[in-house]
């Protein structure tokens, strides 16, 4: 497993574990795709430096060849013209060229896998975008829901402890119903102020009766 795919599964175990511990998990999606899109910018932009780096490089060792073959064929002009200094100047240029030519060719496969490694890097970064679009449905779903059972929950809530606050009103003016009538004394289940004013009427009406009652029968012994 190379570096780059080291780093794509930490990166990924680590958006895991923020996802499951964040309180809102949208907003930290959004935020890790931000951060997402801008690693993925920078990965795209390396990709094509090296890239770019690697086919310099080819292009020098096919340069090489080129004048390396040239070199060759001039030497055997020269030698068949009997020109030895040539040739041998034309074949140190040809052995000089070929062992640029083998640098260049283990540079460039130094860089070619250099840039394979960063386009399999830019590739998992985009596949983990692919995720994290697909869960930010999922889980935008699941927070609105949430959210609703939240509101709702509350709304009960707070219309159960309305109705307790009304009951609990009630109980206290019915319990200070029999002051609430000021001088009337009236209250639910008492006789009212007009009832007890005619019962006292009626006891000392059978009151003074029974005291003219008693004196005339004192009359009536006296004589």
């Amino acid at each position: 497993m190379n570096v780059w795919r080291r780093m794509a599964e930490m990166t990924k175990a680590k958006l895991n574990d923020m996802m499951d511990r964040a309180e809102d998990p949208v907003t930290m999606l959004n935020y890790y795709m931000r951060n997402l899109d801008a690693d993925i910018d920078r990965a795209e932009a390396a990709a094509a430096r090296q890239a770019a780096a690697a086919t310099r490089l080819k292009e020098r060792h096919e340069d090489a060849l080129m004048v390396a073959a040239k070199a060759e064929m001039q030497a055997q002009e020269a030698l068949k013209a009997g020109r030895d200094a040539d040739a041998k100047q034309a074949t140190l240029s040809r052995i000089y060229y070929e062992e640029k030519a083998v640098e260049y060719a283990e540079q460039f496969t130094l860089e070619k896998a250099r840039a394979d490694e960063l386009l399999i890097r830019l590739a998992e970064l985009k596949e983990t975008k692919r995720q994290m679009i697909a869960k930010h449905g999922d889980l935008a779903a699941r927070a609105a829901h949430a959210a609703s059972v939240k509101r709702l929950s509350g709304g009960a809530s707070a219309a159960q402890a309305g109705f307790r606050r009304m009951e609990e009103k009630l109980a206290a003016e019915a319990d200070a119903a029999p002051n609430a009538g000021g001088d009337t004394g009236f209250a639910p289940g008492k006789t009212s102020p007009a009832d007890a004013l005619e019962e006292a009427l009626r006891q000392l009406g059978a009151r003074l009766k029974g005291t003219s009652a008693r004196s005339g029968e004192k009359v009536a012994a006296a004589n």
